[in-house]
């Protein structure tokens, strides 16, 4: 049976078996065939059981579902109810395919327009059906589908089943595209892997969602994930890499969608005027200032230490309850504060070190830790430094004072 969900309404689509199969489908029908040598270690893939499981594609916005609504222009608009009919039309020549169900939001974004309230709306999304489904599919559009999939990694406390973002650099309407591919590798993905994480699958690549970053505007290989392996990789077969992945939770999953909005971010370039950093870290109202700022600094975490008023701004800030951050420019390494003399400044003004996280990662986490009123200024510094699922390598010591809530998080 396929099943769309359209906003609050739901159709539901006999699967059968069409006499005129599809070109480009014809290589998904190979690669399901062929799954069974590498599909995964110790996992017998049996048609029937891929079957039997469901998937619930949650589809957004973005590129993969566009379309040319004026045939003599090349601009693409978004055009609800079209992704969902191709996907439907796809996946009922498919045999071997899970059940899957389509909820397409009423209102499809571009992904610029995608933040902490659409974030909550897909994580509250997951958590209601997550009792009736095997897997999640999230499609997505590119821009922001990193941040999005950070931020669910850390909303979705003991998290035990696949959640894959994917979208698609070229949209279905185009004969030539990514679409079609990157969908069903994900729905395969989600309906047969013991995967108890947050993902993002694109070129082939399974990658952990808080671990990835879009690097190419117009490239196929348009994420990367610099500073941890890929989790699998879809060749002729599709290879997992077990050891990778988190275990699985013994708690019962909670979606935290209580989110804060106002983390800051600022890259600073050389010769940066002072006054707009005393700007957005001075002001004296609580609520004119921001919670949370992250400071994109050179290398290692270096900044000019010749800027009294940049680090007396950045000490007071810290001292009013500000959390602030120091991420590299550099999307390799990790920031250690200890490398260089010229970060001593820093250090005494009372920052935390990103670690080997990426931007992205660094904002949902932000955005997760600041919304949970539950926490003191002290436990969300601890839970930052800390790796709550599996988003950084480079972990700071937690005062042992704050060392138990980390498990509540």
């Amino acid at each position: 049976m396929l099943r769309s969900l359209v906003g609050s309404e739901m159709c539901i689509r006999d699967r059968t078996t069409q006499s005129t199969v599809v070109r480009t489908s014809s290589m998904f029908r190979t690669m399901v065939q062929r799954l069974p040598r590498t599909f995964h270690p110790g996992l017998v893939y049996d048609a029937s059981v891929s079957r039997s499981r469901k998937v619930l594609l949650i589809y957004t916005g973005g590129t993969i579902g566009m379309n040319r609504v004026d045939p003599m222009s090349e601009v693409l608009h978004t055009v609800p109810g079209y992704l969902t009919d191709q996907i439907n039309s796809t996946l009922a020549i498919q045999d071997s395919m899970p059940e899957c169900d389509v909820l397409e939001w009423p209102e499809l974004l571009d992904s610029s327009n995608v933040g902490p309230k659409e974030w909550a709306q897909l994580g509250q999304q997951v958590e209601k059906g997550y009792l009736d489904y095997d897997g999640f599919v999230v499609l997505h559009g590119t821009d922001t589908m990193a941040y999005s999939a950070a931020a669910l990694s850390f909303m979705l406390r003991n998290l035990g089943k696949p959640v894959v973002f994917t979208g698609s650099q070229i949209p279905f309407c185009d004969p030539h595209n990514d679409a079609r591919r990157n969908v069903l590798a994900s729905i395969l993905v989600a309906a047969n892997f013991d995967l108890p994480e947050v993902c993002l699958f694109f070129n082939d690549q399974l990658y952990r969602g808080n671990r990835s970053t879009k690097r190419s505007t117009s490239g196929m290989n348009a994420f990367e994930s610099p500073n941890f392996p890929a989790l699998g990789d879809l060749q002729i077969g599709f290879t997992m890499r077990d050891d990778l992945l988190l275990p699985q939770p013994r708690g019962r999953m909670q979606c935290h969608s209580d989110l804060y909005g106002g983390v800051t971010v600022l890259r600073l370039v050389p010769g940066f005027d002072d006054t707009s950093l005393e700007m957005i870290l001075g002001s004296q109202a609580e609520q004119d200032r921001p919670g949370a700022v992250v400071l994109q600094l050179y290398g290692t975490g270096g900044a000019p230490n010749t800027k009294a008023r940049m680090y007396k701004a950045i000490q007071d800030a810290v001292e009013k309850g500000v959390i602030v951050v120091v991420g590299s420019q550099c999307a390799f390494g990790a920031v250690d504060l200890n490398v260089y003399a010229v970060s001593d400044g820093l250090l005494r003004s009372g920052v935390i070190s990103a670690g080997d996280m990426t931007v992205e990662a660094v904002v949902g986490k932000l955005a997760y830790l600041m919304g949970r009123e539950d926490l003191s200024v002290e436990q969300r510094r601890a839970g930052f430094v800390s790796d709550l699922r599996g988003e950084r390598s480079v972990v700071n010591t937690v005062p042992s004072s704050q060392r138990g809530i980390i498990h509540h998080l």
